[in-house]
């Protein structure tokens, strides 16, 4: 299992996750990786002398070396699990639609992350885009052959059997954040609405449907917080996930997905009460945090009831990296993502459901681009071009589930 840390592809590294107890519980080899970052990784001319990319080309180069010596540590190259978080997950899902990647692994999970998910930028990064196209993730014809998105939809990628998944409040992770002080003290909805149209480019006279669909009827200003923090979730982590997800089934590969829903214990002091499973949040139980005895710290005060759950969690990953099922002995049954889109639901009490946040789905890939192509003359954002491009998919493909958010 060849882990890729996330961080935005600005921060992190191999160093801070401990994969020892994984190891040791679920009889599996743990690798941890690093690559380079921020304007390291991504600095591109646009052209030959510099096509970008780089991050990509060091995971490239370790998922090599695994092929090259992991049987020394008593592992199969032919059974090559890659995992990651966030910018890791995005990692992951971008190694599958790679040509360069074909024959480096045979199964994925992407935890919070797809190659399709959208950069949340901050208002006064408009001002910087020429520098900042620099630094990002580029289709250089290499890597990328094309846009992430185009390789989903005309399926042209090597599917393999995968894991994605979500937490059930994603941007709580947003709240520190010095571009939102607002949302600390809650919101009112006109501050939302102004917030939505810096951060996600919908024109002006769509708003109203959002807010119809986001905060209809009398809501309090901690209720507008609550509601606009769901709204980032579903934009930024559901809808891209749930496209993926569909994307890689109708590809004829085997496709589970979850929804994580556990608060850790130990931040009932640290964090708002109203924040419940936040990005990042299911990492300690991936690597069963609560069982480490090093210098890595991953979850201190972890109850016994989270214990059980980060037990169940390893055996399910460690159970998909072996088979490319996740489903065993003593584990209630996780059904696979097919045409009833049933996903796992991980709280301490397990549980399936179906059709995850369906109706907000709908609004993002039926509802608002019905409304905007009727409306015409639209200047499509960033977001909105995703939008519009799901409703023109059904007529022009055979993907009939919706679009992407464009990279």
């Amino acid at each position: 299992m060849v882990w890729l840390p996330g961080g935005a592809f600005q921060t992190g590294s191999a160093s801070i996750f401990d994969g020892s107890a994984l190891a040791a519980y679920e009889d599996v080899l743990v690798v941890t990786t690093q690559y380079r970052l921020g304007m390291f990784g991504f600095f591109n001319t646009g052209d030959k002398h510099a096509p970008g990319n780089w991050a990509f080309m060091d995971q490239l180069a370790a998922l090599t070396w695994v092929q090259e010596n992991i049987e020394f540590f008593g592992g199969d190259p032919r059974s090559v699990t890659i995992f990651g978080e966030s910018a890791g997950a995005i990692s992951v899902s971008s190694l599958i639609l790679s040509p360069l990647a074909q024959d480096l692994f045979h199964k994925a999970i992407m935890e919070s992350g797809v190659a399709i998910l959208p950069y949340l930028k901050a208002p006064e990064e408009k001002r910087n885009e020429d520098v900042a196209r620099s630094f990002t993730r580029m289709v250089d014809g290499f890597f990328f052959p094309d846009e992430p998105l185009e390789l989903l939809i005309k399926k042209t990628f090597r599917s393999v059997p995968s894991i994605i998944g979500v937490n059930n409040h994603e941007c709580g992770f947003l709240l520190p954040m010095k571009e939102f002080p607002e949302i600390l003290r809650g919101s009112n909805k006109s501050l939302a609405l102004q917030l939505l149209h810096t951060i996600l480019h919908i024109p002006s006279q769509h708003l109203h449907f959002v807010a119809d669909e986001y905060f209809h009827g009398e809501q309090s200003i901690f209720e507008i917080r609550n509601n606009f923090l769901d709204l980032l979730g579903d934009v930024f982590f559901v809808v891209p996930g749930l496209i993926t997800a569909r994307c890689h089934r109708d590809a004829g590969a085997p496709v589970y997905f979850y929804e994580f829903q556990h608060r850790p214990h130990c931040f009932k002091d640290s964090k708002p009460a109203f924040v419940k499973a936040d990005h990042t949040d299911e990492i300690r139980f991936v690597f069963g945090g609560a069982f480490l005895k090093g210098d890595v710290v991953m979850f201190e005060g972890a109850t016994e009831e989270e214990k059980l759950l980060s037990r169940k969690m390893m055996r399910y990953w460690a159970n998909f990296a072996r088979t490319g099922n996740p489903n065993g002995a003593g584990l209630p049954r996780w059904p696979a993502y097919d045409q009833k889109e049933q996903y796992l639901q991980l709280d301490l009490n397990l549980s399936v459901g179906q059709g995850l946040r369906a109706q907000k789905v709908e609004f993002w890939m039926e509802t608002l681009p019905l409304i905007m192509a009727t409306s015409g003359g639209a200047q499509l954002g960033p977001l909105c071009s995703f939008i519009f491009l799901s409703l023109l998919l059904p007529f022009f493909s055979s993907f009939s589930h919706g679009g992407g958010i464009s990279v």
